[in-house]
């Protein structure tokens, strides 16, 4: 026993002579084939799946046929970045496409508008509504970050000119964190990576200006990025003689 659909009834009351012709009459399709008259017939329209239905009068044929337009769903593209140490996560929206050009963002159920930003460690709930047939939710679960690396300090310059002062670059509490290599790569304003080392410290091992085949670089602001097991930190230097 197929259950019961709700049905929109439509009574068509026309008059129609053609020949291997067809009339639209809003989505409903009438052809004609070799009959003529009057009269009326009912036409019922189902939500779901297109119906196809011929019906025969005492002097005309209709065939019925809804169309569905096919439904594209709503596709949403975001990314989610930790926060270091005591920094909150942030949640951000790189595409939205599908049923709708304008939609609303809803962060446990409340109406924002991205990106969300400090947000501390928990289960979110982010949906996109456009209306009820053009929506779709995601529960996002933000971890906690890792406590590694999070009171070290990356000095923001040095001056390698022999005084004994600031001549490497230092990363101060290094040497609190056990067992834990730290890589570093200093990039200079081109983009090209001048120096690195796997095994980073503050003593032999440290950056004191120089590339990689021992000549001295030239003054100017390097890029570093240090890796302390997950977690990337990033920032500029200074290098002055």
């Amino acid at each position: 026993h197929r259950p019961m659909k709700n049905r929109l009834t439509i009574v068509l009351l026309f008059a129609a002579i053609c020949i291997n012709a067809q009339v639209t009459l809003e989505r409903q399709v009438v052809s004609c084939f070799g009959l003529s008259g009057s009269g009326s017939v009912i036409i019922s329209s189902t939500a779901g799946q297109p119906e196809y239905t011929t019906l025969i009068g005492s002097d005309h044929k209709l065939t019925q046929g809804f169309h569905q337009p096919a439904l594209v769903p709503l596709v949403v593209e975001y990314e989610i970045l930790l926060g270091q140490c005591d920094e909150g996560a942030s949640i951000l929206i790189l595409d939205i496409s599908g049923c709708a050009e304008s939609v609303e963002v809803f962060l446990d159920g409340e109406l924002q508008l991205p990106p969300f930003t400090g947000l501390p460690p928990g289960e979110y709930n982010l949906q996109f509504y456009a209306g009820s047939t053009c929506q779709v939710s995601e529960t996002i679960e933000i971890l906690e970050p890792l406590a590694v690396g999070c009171d070290l300090i990356f000095y923001d310059a040095i001056s390698p000119n022999g005084d004994g002062s600031n001549d490497s670059w230092v990363i101060e509490n290094l040497e609190t964190l056990e067992n834990v290599q730290v890589s570093v790569q200093i990039i200079n304003r081109w983009g090209m990576l001048v120096w690195s080392s796997a095994n980073y410290g503050n003593d032999s091992r440290a950056w004191a200006g120089k590339s990689n085949d021992g000549r001295d670089l030239p003054d100017g602001t390097y890029y570093y990025k240090a890796l302390v097991r997950d977690q990337v930190f990033e920032g500029y230097i200074e290098l002055i003689r």
